[in-house]
């Protein structure tokens, strides 16, 4: 009796073994669903038959790695899709207990940054402003890195509606952040550099009325800075009036070929 309940249960083994072997040879080529059939022919016994199957799984795996990858990619996309969901204030806490501070922020903005989301990482930048927070430097060298004309766009993840209709592109969002972060930290320099700029042309009034990019190499050889500097110190004298404006040059310009002509 014991031995014939013995023998159905390996016999039941044995068929959920085939059954699930049937489910993975099926997208095989016939030449591949007839080598685990052999595999599966040659075994023994229950144990052996489960590491043969565990090879031909493998196996088959290996033969397509593009069936694996997507699925991966799939699942990192749906979790991703559900920490982005619990960012929003009516959900908050509704997922675990996630931590909701700037560092899970930057986070969730690494990762969405390493699979070219641009639309998730400005659902993430946004997140970060609701709260009345202030990005660090790390969170804005991470953004910078989709900061680029030829970056390609990943569109995976769903994004949460947050009943924001106008609203510019992903792409276009993260050139203006960073155009205005590197505005910002050339700033810091620009200020050292105005007074001496400011003499400067005051020394040589007949310089001020020359294209922009012309002064901006003069700064950069009279004041010893970068060309950024000197383009962005340009730009802070015309504004303080010490240069004129580009309205101011094109009537000059003017006024001058006027009494060439006469």
């Amino acid at each position: 009796m014991t031995a014939n309940v013995t023998s159905r249960s390996m016999s039941l083994r044995v068929d959920l073994l085939t059954t699930y072997l049937i489910s993975l040879v099926l997208n095989q080529t016939p030449s591949q669903q007839n080598n685990a059939s052999i595999d599966l022919a040659k075994s023994k016994n229950y144990a052996h038959q489960s590491h043969v199957l565990k090879h031909i799984h493998h196996r088959t795996m290996a033969s397509n790695p593009s069936s694996s990858s997507s699925s991966s990619s799939t699942s990192i996309a749906e979790k991703l899709a559900i920490q982005l969901e619990a960012l929003l204030p009516s959900t908050e806490g509704t997922h675990g207990h996630m931590q909701y501070d700037l560092d899970h922020h930057c986070n969730l903005l690494q990762q969405t940054v390493a699979l070219k989301e641009m639309k998730a990482a400005i659902f993430v930048w946004d997140r970060i402003f609701a709260r009345g927070w202030t990005p660090t430097e790390q969170c804005y060298t991470i953004l910078s890195k989709l900061h680029g004309k030829k970056t390609p766009e990943s569109k995976n993840i769903r994004i949460p509606k947050t009943g924001d209709t106008k609203t510019l592109a992903p792409a276009r969002r993260i050139h203006k952040i960073i155009k205005g972060w590197n505005v910002k930290k050339t700033n810091v320099h620009v200020f050292d550099h105005v007074d001496k700029a400011t003499k400067f042309f005051q020394a040589n009034p007949d310089l001020i009325y020359l294209h922009r990019n012309v002064l901006s190499k003069k700064l950069t050889k009279e004041c010893g800075i970068k060309s950024e500097v000197a383009r962005r110190l340009v730009t802070k004298l015309k504004q303080k009036r010490v240069l004129p404006t580009k309205a101011q040059c094109i009537q000059v310009k003017r006024d001058n070929q006027h009494q060439i002509t006469q």
